[in-house]
């Protein structure tokens, strides 16, 4: 009896699975078809607003990576940001480096320097890292001004004219799908991390470093890894920015850039993928929302800062989750 009574249970967490799967699988086709068919719902305006979000959600992943997982704090990623962009338009433009070989390549260059800004992290935690990172976008916001050979100094940089693989990169709809191809394979590189040894790794380091330690994981390794990781992102994400806004220049990239970014994923959620997205979306939206109240955007996106520190340290997507487990949507999924 006790063998008939689990394989009948067996074969209904089966049924039941199976019958859960076909619903996801529609409501995921609906909202990836809706994704894919926005350039030709929407004009082109709106579409560069959605590939602006596409842009920064790879940013947040990275900072992400950094900052919610490994719990390591930095306020210099519009410094990686700005290596992306001018190293993907100077290779392209002025070397003749193929696109999507630039973008790599400044991406690489990232995680290098990603690694030297992450040897502080060794020695120094929280604001006091935030401080020390935080030179690194001083000094390559710097050295765009100064190398004005390559960088065209404060005039800025044109990007234009781009091609990958005989499209032509300055339409808005080929460039919405370009940057998301590059979404799409980053939020399955980031998927598979935060389920990866690596992933939890990381999430040991941020809660005890002692205890990561009596387990055998290396704290110096996986706090510079995280560096590599973010630089490496953030660097991609900045090439992808290049070759959305063709025109680049200094200023761009100062210290507000990184407090925006710092502020996105904590206003998200810190350590999600969900979150990055959500917090990327409500502060590139927020001022379409607001056009007609100029100078309130700012104030709103504080205002939301400061109350999910306070209220929500989870964010956006913490409350999500938790609504998610409320016997009333359970009803309502059918769970």
């Amino acid at each position: 009896m006790g063998k008939i009574s689990n394989e009948s249970t067996i074969e209904g967490i089966v049924r039941v699975k199976s019958s859960k799967s076909p619903i996801k699988f529609i409501v995921y086709f609906i909202i990836g078809l809706i994704i894919l068919m926005l350039p030709f719902i929407y004009g082109s305006y709106i579409t560069y607003i959605v590939s602006l979000v596409g842009v920064y959600y790879i940013v947040s992943l990275g900072l992400n990576i950094l900052t919610g997982v490994a719990g390591q704090l930095s306020l210099g990623h519009s410094g990686f940001f700005a290596i992306g962009a001018y190293g993907t338009a100077i290779l392209t433009m002025k070397a003749g480096v193929p696109l999507l070989f630039s973008i790599l390549i400044s991406g690489v260059v990232s995680l290098l320097v990603g690694a030297i800004v992450g040897i502080p992290s060794l020695r120094v935690k929280g604001l006091y890292l935030a401080i020390v990172t935080l030179g690194l976008g001083v000094i390559v916001q710097k050295v765009l001004l100064e190398f004005t050979a390559l960088t065209e100094g404060a005039a800025g940089l044109l990007f234009e004219n781009i091609h990958f693989f005989g499209f032509n990169l300055s339409n808005e709809t080929t460039v919405f799908y370009f940057i998301l191809a590059f979404c799409a394979v980053f939020t399955y590189l980031t998927y598979s991390l935060l389920n990866s040894h690596t992933g939890r790794a990381l999430l040991t380091v941020r809660d005890n470093e002692i205890v990561a330690s009596s387990l055998g994981i290396s704290v110096k390794y996986y706090k510079i890894l995280a560096f590599c990781i973010s630089g490496f992102y953030t660097a991609i994400a900045g090439g992808l920015y290049a070759v959305l806004v063709h025109h680049l220049s200094p200023e761009m990239f100062s210290i507000n850039m990184s407090i925006t970014f710092l502020a996105m994923i904590i206003v998200g959620g810190l350590g999600s993928i969900g979150g990055s997205l959500i917090g990327t979306a409500f502060y590139v939206l927020l001022p379409e929302m607001l056009r007609n109240f100029k100078g309130l955007e700012e104030m709103i996106f504080g205002f939301f800062l400061l109350i999910t520190i306070l209220f929500f340290p989870k964010g956006v997507w913490g409350i999500v989750q938790s609504i998610k487990r409320t016997k009333l949507f359970e009803k309502l999924s059918g769970n």
